[in-house]
């Protein structure tokens, strides 16, 4: 039944990976957007999603807390330090959106700045966490024994929220290719622009993945094929991504090739940390060591497992309504809600 909870968990998970890590990205990519219209164009178009994207966070908390307990009490002081600094982000985000909707010209550009710049911050500090999850956690087998900043600090942990950073920033891409987002000309210059990002990120996975701490478990040909194999399939993924990018900014026009092998990609790499990773939620804290009982499996399956297939179809309707509008700039001033 563990493995069934498990499962819930990384699709929440994973879902909040891809869906505010386009709306991330795409907040990014509007700090340095240098016409004001085009900004808030952006914004605009995140504004009608963030939150609900979010959602998604609080589903793979509360199912990490109900169903693997000891793994949410060890795994959250052990990563309290980028978690905090993510928190604090995405509340600035959520303020600077408001903020934005007010008419006086001079607040709207300072909160232009803040939105990206959360956006930066809790991009990097989610990589950060997850390169934290890879170093050993202190716990004497029923709590968190740790305290040192240094548990979590170190420089795989700052590539990897790099790494993040660069994701989120090409999915943002994607994200405005598929919305059709800006005249002609901006979208030809955003898919010469996604074109680097893809290949910045695949040197960076390439990095990441080969110097990845102590605790990788290839140890069978099998985990090993599969883990490379999948791998490999990432790498495709991304250079499907680069030339549709680069197609779709000779055309200059919209296109949703780009965010389906942006979406292929991160899954494949995120099943390729698994095949590596597995049994393990982090080094030292296996699936078994962590799992609630058989009887409260039972009981979260009728409340919160209720509950995914309603946030699941409320995304899948707000994205669709979404791509049926058109990306008409709205005035300043008059957010969408």
């Amino acid at each position: 039944m563990e493995i069934l909870w498990f499962g819930i968990v990384l699709i929440s998970l994973l879902a909040y990976l891809l869906l505010d890590g386009y709306d991330l990205g795409a907040g990014t990519i509007a700090v340095v957007e240098r016409d004001r219209h085009t900004r808030h164009q952006i914004i605009e178009q995140v504004a009608n999603v963030w939150d609900g994207n979010e959602t998604w966070l609080v589903m793979a908390g509360v199912s990490l807390w109900a169903g693997f307990p000891l793994a949410f009490g060890v795994l959250l002081p052990h990563l309290y330090i980028p978690l905090v600094v993510m928190l604090l982000a995405l509340i600035l985000r959520g303020f600077s959106i408001e903020m934005i909707s007010q008419r006086d010209g001079a607040v709207g550009e300072r909160w232009y700045r803040a939105f990206g710049i959360g956006s930066l911050v809790a991009a990097f500090a989610q990589g950060f966490a997850l390169g934290a999850l890879t170093r050993p956690v202190a716990y004497d087998g029923a709590s968190y024994v740790g305290g040192s900043a240094t548990d979590v600090f170190s420089w795989y942990s700052v590539l990897m929220g790099v790494g993040v950073v660069v994701l989120d920033v090409t999915l943002g891409y994607a994200y405005l290719y598929l919305q059709g987002v800006g005249d002609a000309q901006t979208l030809a210059r955003r898919g010469r622009l996604g074109v680097v990002s893809t290949g910045v990120l695949a040197v960076l996975a390439l990095a990441l993945v080969g110097a990845t701490p102590a605790g990788m478990n290839l140890s069978t040909p099998a985990r090993a094929i599969a883990f490379a194999g999948t791998m490999v399939f990432a790498v495709v993924a991304l250079v499907i991504a680069s030339l549709t990018f680069r197609s779709s900014a000779a055309a200059g026009r919209r296109s949703g090739t780009p965010m389906a092998a942006m979406v292929t990609a991160t899954v494949a790499v995120v099943v390729a940390f698994l095949i590596g990773h597995a049994p393990d939620l982090a080094p030292g804290l296996t699936l078994d060591d962590a799992a609630a009982t058989s009887s409260t499996y039972t009981f979260l399956l009728v409340g919160i497992g209720l509950n995914l297939p309603l946030i699941a179809y409320y995304t899948w309707f707000s994205q669709r309504a979404l791509s049926r509008r058109s990306p008409v700039l709205a005035p300043e001033g008059e957010m969408p809600r």
